[in-house]
Order: structure tokens, then C-alpha cells, then sequence
């Protein structure tokens, strides 16, 4: 009985932190049947739900402190909505459009259909054009800047798709030593840049297009989001302080962040032993040997 019991508690944890709408009638809904039903399990299982579940008063984020219930913009990305939960965490989602993002065009072709922006849609010149291709047997959809219909191109690395060309690819992705082709949706290669070993420890990683070879132009790196931090960087990153974490042999690619107002323990002693800037956006500091 106590093993169904767990494994049910662990099921209304796991709904209950996605459905942030729904937490207070469920919450309160079930307190009222335990009082009714006066038996031992129900009260226990009110005891293990009030533990998971003690309504926060409000959320802490960007900064800011925000009701309960209470609907905001995304401070970084008017396009995302965010509630703050009753669980004190805040949900942001992507404002929903009538019609499919990204439309079916280049993006020089795109007219917005809302006042904010987020949501666009392909010009009349689009429209009204008729296309050869409307999909792909091999390969992936691309539209490129200016154009009103798609070709089938290549995916390569880092999710980028690159068009179908005849000609000896030469951009940052694939630098001209690989002798790559993108021809009928398929991806070739040559002289493909093998990866080192040991393998590189940053997020940033190129190829030197005089040896072919994979570097790491900016020494040690993270990643936080978008954001690539470099190796004794302090960068504030939304509403958090973020840096690489590594003691010189250990490494991770993913930033180690705290957060950033009031100004932290750890922003004080890096300022108080590291010779630390007070952050700005991308703020650094040196390690003082």
C-alpha cells in the first residue's frame, strides 16, 4: 500500500510543477475531501501534499517579485508570457500565432500581423507566387533571405541548414579545406575536419581553415542559454551571475550561475579576493596569483 502511495505522490509532484493554472484547485480541492473522509490514509496523504505543495506568497524573478496568478512579459523576450505558480516558480511560454512560425518564405519576405512583432507571416508577393518545389524527398527546407520559395537544403552543424548549391562551401561552419558540397539535400565532404584527441574542452570550437584542424579560439568555455563565457569571466546572464566552472583539470561546458540581486556572497568575495569588477553586462576579473 505505502509503495502505490509513493509512487502516486511522486505522479500529482510531477503534474502538479507542469500544470501552473491548475495548482490551487488542486490543492485546496483535495485538503477539503481528507477533512471529510476522516480516514487515516487521506489524512496522511494531506500531510505529504501540504510538505510539496505550501503555497508560495509570491515568485522572485528577473529581479522582480510578482503575485501569484499574476501574467507578465518576458523581460528579455516580449514574445514569451509568463504566470507566476502558486509553487513560487515562474512559467513562460511562447505567445501562440494564428498560423504556423516561421511562415513559408524568407525571412526579407515576412510583414507582421501583430503589433508586437511576434507573430509574422509571408508578404502579398509571396502569396501570390506559385512554387516548383513545395517539398522535400531528401534534404531539409530552406528559404533563403529573398526568396519566396524553398530549395532543399543541407543540415549541417550547430542546426544550421544550408542551400543546395554546386559550389565548394567556404563559411565559418565548413571553412573551403573540407571541400564540402551541399547538392540534393545531401551534405558531402572531401577532406572532413576530424575531431582532436583529447577532445576540446569549449563550446565555441573551430576549424583553422589553413590546417583543417579543431581549435578553441577563446581558450576554455561555457555556455549558459546562448551565451558563451569564457574562462575567468563573470557575466550576468537574465536575472543570474554566471562563470565557467573548472579548477584546471576538471571542466563542464555548462556555466555554474547564482543569482544576481541582492548583490551575493559570492559576487563579494570574487570582488574582496579577485581583483572582481562590480558586473556589468559582460564583466570580467583575473585571478590574482
Amino acid at each position: 500500500m505505502k509503495k502505490w502511495m509513493l509512487i502516486a505522490l511522486l505522479f500529482v509532484v510531477l503534474a502538479y510543477d507542469a500544470v501552473c493554472q491548475s495548482d490551487s484547485d488542486s490543492v485546496q480541492g483535495s485538503n477539503t475531501n481528507d477533512k471529510d473522509s476522516g480516514t487515516g490514509s487521506s489524512m496522511t496523504s494531506s500531510r505529504e501534499r501540504t510538505l510539496f505543495f505550501q503555497p508560495k506568497q509570491k515568485c522572485r524573478k528577473f529581479g522582480n517579485d510578482y503575485n501569484i496568478n499574476e501574467t507578465f512579459i518576458h523581460p528579455m523576450d516580449n514574445c514569451r508570457e509568463c504566470t507566476c505558480c502558486e509553487t513560487g516558480k515562474v512559467r513562460c511560454l511562447k505567445k501562440k500565432c494564428n498560423i504556423p512560425q516561421p511562415p513559408p518564405c524568407g525571412t526579407e519576405h515576412f510583414e507582421d500581423i501583430t503589433p508586437d512583432g511576434c507573430c509574422v507571416d509571408c508578404d502579398a508577393e509571396c502569396k501570390d507566387k506559385t512554387c516548383s518545389i513545395t517539398s522535400c524527398a531528401s534534404g531539409t527546407p530552406h528559404y533563403a533571405a529573398n526568396d519566396c520559395c524553398m530549395t532543399c537544403g543541407c543540415y549541417t552543424r550547430g542546426g544550421v541548414v544550408l542551400p543546395s548549391s554546386p559550389a565548394i562551401i567556404d563559411n565559418d561552419i565548413h571553412p573551403a579545406c573540407e571541400q564540402c558540397r551541399c547538392q540534393n539535400g545531401e551534405l558531402t565532404c572531401e577532406n572532413k575536419a576530424a575531431c582532436p584527441s583529447p577532445r576540446l574542452q569549449c563550446v565555441d570550437a573551430k576549424i583553422n581553415p589553413d590546417t583543417c584542424e579543431w581549435y578553441c579560439p577563446n581558450e576554455r568555455t561555457c555556455l549558459r542559454g546562448d551565451t558563451v563565457i569564457k574562462e575567468g569571466e563573470y557575466v550576468t546572464v537574465g536575472d543570474k551571475l554566471c562563470m565557467c566552472y573548472t579548477d584546471g583539470v576538471y571542466w563542464s561546458p555548462v556555466a555554474m550561475c547564482t543569482n544576481k540581486n541582492p548583490m551575493g556572497s559570492l559576487e563579494l568575495l570574487l570582488e574582496r579576493d579577485m581583483c572582481m569588477k562590480r558586473p556589468t553586462h559582460h564583466s570580467t576579473w583575473t585571478k590574482n596569483y
